[in-house]
């Protein structure tokens, strides 16, 4: 497929490692930058990417050391893009240019190239990524990123929701269900008076036994005034016979109170009665608390079923979402449950190796830029059929391919990189 504005010619001078590299881009696939390890060949792809982006570089050294400026000119059909970076006192001095064939120069550089950003998809990270990384990628192709990133937000926040209330609803229902255990196992009162009532038997019983041994003791100290009168009966029959009148009385008195009453059954019944009355109020606590266990178990369950309708919703809308949504390559998908890529209904890290290649390529073409240049970095771990496969599909969706791996031996096609310099 031919290129309507493909990128014809790049040339750098002092960016970062790079000396001076000028070199054609093959329009028709891949143009390899290779050498061996800090040469200048990330250098390379990164002032290619800068350029074509407008943006301020985000490195701390944009400019060789030693040097007081660096340029990266990139020439397509249609423009130029020129980039100088200056030094200055407080750091660098960042100007774009973009200028027709026939010398025209574009007012705003940087509103210009906005329009016209190149794929800034990686296939080799794209394939080394972890599954979140991955995904990232693939929906920012699609334009659902942040939204999805909401939704999973929304989704991760109502399951830790969901945890932390289907934990305390365990425990809480744990500890009612003990509670109401420990009150099956309470025995039964054993006696059916109050404290209060048996306190007050058995005082009235201590009060008749007082009063009784009063009597008692009042006829004993008659019966022996009596005997002293029955010594002097002559003198003292008359007030013996009072006295006799007298103890009659008493005695008939103390016959009426009756025998003396036993207080131990009485003491015993007043200590049961205690001793029942307080395991009633520990049982009425134990219910109580077991009641009130129980009603938070029910609160805990009632905010542990809002929050999975929470999770359930936010699931329901990424998945309403996905149902709509066109991915970039027939077959890939995204696995709710376990938040990764699929393709063809598998995970995406059970591809094979040439289904990889594959794969992160067109994946990192999707969409259709107006510049379409796509950059490899570090590309070492594709062997030559993979370098093959991305030709092949950068060929066919119309892609001019920046690959830069390391040294490989007797190589002799692409750009090899020497100290910052294009080998001679």
């Amino acid at each position: 497929m031919k290129l309507d504005n493909p990128l014809l010619h790049v040339s750098i001078e002092n960016f970062k490692k790079v000396r001076a590299v000028a070199f054609d881009v093959n329009t028709n696939g891949l143009t390899v930058i290779h050498g061996k390890n800090r040469q200048g060949k990330t250098s390379t792809l990164e002032a290619i990417r800068t350029c074509l982006s407008g943006s301020k570089p985000k490195i701390d050294m944009p400019v060789r050391d030693g040097e007081t400026h660096s340029s990266v000119v990139c020439t397509f059909a249609d423009f130029v893009i020129r980039q100088l970076i200056t030094k200055t006192e407080g750091g660098f001095k960042h100007e774009m240019r973009v200028t027709s064939p026939d010398g025209a120069t574009q007012p705003n550089a940087k509103t210009f190239l906005k329009g016209l950003r190149a794929s800034s998809a990686d296939p080799v990270a794209f394939a080394r990524a972890k599954a979140p990384e991955q995904l990232r990628t693939v929906f920012q192709v699609m334009g659902l990123d942040n939204k999805l990133e909401l939704l999973e937000a929304e989704a991760s926040e109502a399951y830790d929701e969901r945890t932390a209330v289907g934990r305390t609803l365990k425990q809480q229902k744990a500890h009612a269900e003990a509670l109401h255990r420990k009150v099956g196992l309470l025995p039964e009162p054993e006696s059916s008076l109050t404290p209060e009532d048996a306190l007050q038997t058995l005082e009235l019983a201590q009060e008749f036994n007082e009063k009784r041994a009063k009597i008692a003791r009042s006829y004993d100290t008659k019966a022996e005034y009596i005997e002293r009168m029955r010594g002097e009966i002559a003198e003292l029959q008359s007030r013996l016979e009072s006295a006799e009148e007298d103890i009659e009385l008493t005695k008939k008195e103390l016959s009426d109170y009756g025998e003396e009453r036993d207080i131990e059954p009485l003491q015993i019944e007043l200590d049961i009665a205690i001793t029942s009355s307080r395991k009633q109020a520990e049982r009425d606590a134990l219910e109580a608390q077991a009641d009130e266990a129980k009603e938070e178990e029910l609160s805990q369950q009632e905010a542990f079923d809002v929050a999975n309708t929470r999770v359930a919703n936010a699931r329901r809308a990424i998945e309403e979402m996905l149902s709509t949504a066109e991915f970039p390559v027939d077959g890939l998908g995204y696995d709710t449950e376990n938040k990764w890529l699929t393709y063809e209904g598998l995970p995406f890290s059970q591809c094979s190796q040439s289904e990889t290649d594959r794969l992160s390529a067109e994946i990192a073409m999707a969409g259709d830029p107006p510049l379409r240049v796509l950059f490899v970095k570090d590309g070492s771990g594709y062997d030559d059929d993979s370098r093959r496969r991305l030709h092949e599909i950068a060929d066919k969706r119309g892609f001019a391919v920046i690959f830069e791996t390391v040294y490989v031996g007797d190589c002799t096609d692409g750009v090899e990189i020497v100290d910052g310099s294009v080998a001679p």
